[in-house]
């Protein structure tokens, strides 16, 4: 794969994934301000027990087609990159039952028969007809993820960021309806009607009779397998786990608290994390020629580019967090400030280490991922049983920040020394320091008028502040111009017609 494809790859599967957190985001601010803390932590609570149950659940497929079916067509086989999807998609409908079952059970009897024999506190503030709104929304999100994975393998990123895009107003409108007259459940039912855009790519592949190689399915069911244990590992450790312990030990307030910030987090880094769907085929294609220093320049541009894109996003955020969270969120949400700053920053480290499992995956070293994850499961779990229950909201974005960040920078030396693809620290040091001076200008300018008319001096003065930083330390190799030129062309020659179209109905 070209870099020019990757880049069309890397655009469409941001304005995809854009769409969808913005919906998202949009919606839980819309629920935050209807159904306060305890209501907005039902509703987040409910959307990680779904999203958790699909971990388990896909046993890595959806991962498992991205990642093969770029390669077949690398290779020119091209029956079983077709046959591909179909042939797990199976699998996926069998596990999908199973949850759904296990919810209904929950949702008609079994949730109350277990808090009569053993503490079960999970949604205990809502009815247990709940369980049943999150098994939809569990069978919405597991399907919708499969047709996702199918597109993109198939390297039909348009279509993925059409799909998406049309569902995003449904669903942020779904969420905003559901909130207003059902409450949490309803929140939750329309968070679910954003999926169903991609679920229907999937369902179109039922009954195709197809079948593989012997040894492309060993292949495949051992990546399918690796990626599934890095997926439920990651579930613990970068997920957002942390909210079950709140829920648990501290109820719904200090969850829906987590909730707004770890929801200010992700608006911080999606954009640039959006921009790495067309990584594992990157990386994939090179390592399927042998392109040895292909793959490690591309390695190295990938952490260089997503470094320039995170830091100054994740800082800039936690410096005007004390008062975009209020703003946002409302008032009650105000005692979250101090820990969303931690977390939006701490998440910068974290986020970036997307390139490294990315890249250990396209290369079939996913057996690290699993080894090194587990020490995070054990790290996370000890401090849901210790550090969350005594220091709450604190607790758990510190506990995380740590976890995260001690897994990133092992993750980035077994690749320097084990697979000698060189970490450009160089860069990423000069870039960080160019960030820190984003976020120290905003957060002055924050500081000396804490008013929300603030953020439109405090935004721009760290965008400039930080793009001198850049040139001035010259954080960015020729190469890394080059291609940031490409994708700001891309997206110009994709927006143009938009702002054509957009001038003229004003005009007419």
């Amino acid at each position: 794969m070209s870099f020019d494809r990757f880049a069309r790859n890397s655009i469409f599967g941001t304005i995809a994934g854009l769409s969808s957190a913005l919906g998202s985001f949009l919606g839980m601010v819309i629920v935050a301000r209807t159904l306060g803390p305890v209501g907005s932590g039902v509703v987040s609570m409910g959307i990680w027990l779904a999203g958790t149950a699909v971990t388990f659940a896909d046993l890595g497929l959806p991962l498992t087609v991205s990642r093969f079916v770029p390669e077949l067509n690398a290779r020119e086989q091209n029956l079983e990159a077709r046959a591909f999807a179909p042939y797990f998609l199976k699998m996926v409908l069998l596990t999908t039952a199973i949850v759904v079952g296990l919810c209904v059970a929950l949702g008609v009897g079994g949730a109350e028969w277990l808090r009569g024999h053993v503490r079960f506190s999970i949604l205990s503030s809502s009815p247990d007809s709940i369980w049943l709104v999150v098994g939809f929304v569990f069978a919405c999100q597991a399907i919708g993820n499969f047709g996702l994975s199918t597109l993109r393998g198939e390297q039909r990123f348009d279509r993925a960021a059409k799909l998406t895009t049309f569902g995003a107003p449904i669903q942020l409108t779904a969420m905003a309806a559901g909130a207003l007259m059902g409450g949490a459940e309803g929140a939750l039912l329309g968070y679910a009607v954003g999926g169903m855009a991609t679920a229907s790519v999937a369902l179109r592949l039922i009954g195709a009779k197809v079948d593989l190689p012997d040894e492309l399915k060993r292949r495949s069911w051992r990546f399918a397998v690796n990626s599934w244990i890095v997926g439920v590992i990651s579930t613990i450790v970068w997920s957002r786990v942390e909210l079950a312990f709140l829920d648990y030990w501290r109820g719904a307030r200090e969850a829906g608290l987590y909730s707004a910030a770890y929801t200010l987090c992700a608006l911080a880094v999606q954009g640039p994390m959006l921009m790495t769907g067309g990584l594992l085929a990157y990386f994939s294609e090179r390592h399927a020629v042998s392109d040895q220093s292909g793959l490690k320049e591309a390695y190295a541009q990938a952490v260089r580019f997503m470094s320039l894109l995170l830091l100054p996003a994740c800082f800039g955020m936690a410096a005007i967090t004390p008062v975009i969270l209020p703003l946002l969120f409302g008032d009650a949400f105000s005692d979250a400030a101090p820990a969303a700053a931690i977390l939006v920053g701490a998440q910068a480290l974290g986020a970036i280490s997307t390139v490294s499992s990315t890249f250990l995956m396209s290369v079939e070293r996913g057996a690290f991922l699993v080894r090194v994850g587990l020490l995070g499961v054990l790290f996370s779990l000890l401090a849901g049983m210790t550090v969350i229950p005594f220091f709450g909201l604190e607790g758990a974005v510190i506990s995380r920040a740590f976890v995260q960040g001690l897994l990133t920078i092992l993750a980035f030396i077994f690749i320097e020394r084990g697979l000698q693809c060189p970490f450009p620290l160089g860069a990423v040091l000069r870039i960080t320091a160019a960030a820190l001076g984003c976020a120290i200008a905003a957060r002055a300018i924050i500081v000396l008028w804490p008013q929300p008319v603030a953020l439109f001096l405090a935004i721009p003065a760290g965008a400039i502040l930080y793009v001198a930083a850049i040139l001035a330390f010259r954080a960015l190799t020729p190469s890394d111009i080059q291609a940031v030129s490409k994708v700001a062309n891309r997206l110009a020659t994709r927006a143009a017609p938009l702002l054509g179209a957009f001038q003229a109905r004003r005009r007419g």
